[in-house]
Parts: structure tokens; sequence; C-alpha cells
């Protein structure tokens, strides 16, 4: 009996594929998007190593009763996603710099 994988079901919102297309539209409906922002980049780098993969080769179970393939899948999305994480707080997220504070200590307030 052949299993189905729901990771790569592009019409399921919980499959990883279908998230990761949601992202890519959502990249590229911010302000600024040039469709070929870093974040953007890697969103297109992990959907083609999805892509690139056979759903068959996650089914295989070694013989210590472990699915080796999905595990260092898992393990390398799980580090992907992190990078992509960062990189979407560095380069949409993070406020401008040189902000002057308009509370705390005087000395952080320079008036002009």
């Amino acid at each position: 009996m052949k299993r189905h994988i729901p990771l790569f079901d592009t019409e399921n919102p919980r499959s990883l594929v279908y998230q990761l297309e949601r992202l890519r539209a959502n990249l590229k409906a911010l302000p600024g998007s040039s469709g070929s922002s870093r974040p953007e980049r890697l969103v297109d780098e992990i959907v083609a190593r999805l892509r690139r993969l056979d759903p068959a080769d996650l089914e295989e179970v070694s013989a210590e009763g472990t699915r080796v393939e999905l595990a260092e899948l898992l393990d390398g999305m799980h580090r992907d996603l992190c990078e992509l994480s960062n990189v979407i707080t560095t380069t949409h997220l993070s406020l401008p710099g040189g902000m002057q504070h308009l509370w705390g200590p005087d000395e952080f307030r320079v008036v002009p």
C-alpha cells in the first residue's frame, strides 16, 4: 500500500509546498519586491529542492526502523527555514537605523 506524503500537496494548506508557495506570493507582494530578493531566492531554492525529491525515497525504512531520507529532509528543511526566517527578519522587519528616541533619558534625544 502506497502512502500519500502531504509535504508535496499543492492543494493542502498543511503541506510544506503549499505554505512555501503562499510565502513566495506574500514576499512578491511586499513593497520593493524585485522577484529576486534574497528571501525570494531562498524560497525558490527550497521549493526546487523539494520538487527534485522522489516521495517514494522518503518511505524507505532502514534496518534500524528509521526513514533516513525523510529525517535528513526534515533536518535540512528546519535549517533552511530558520535561515529564511533570519533573512526575512533582517531584510523586512528591522527598524531603520539612526532613529531618534522620543522617550527615555535625555542623552538619547538630540535637539537640532
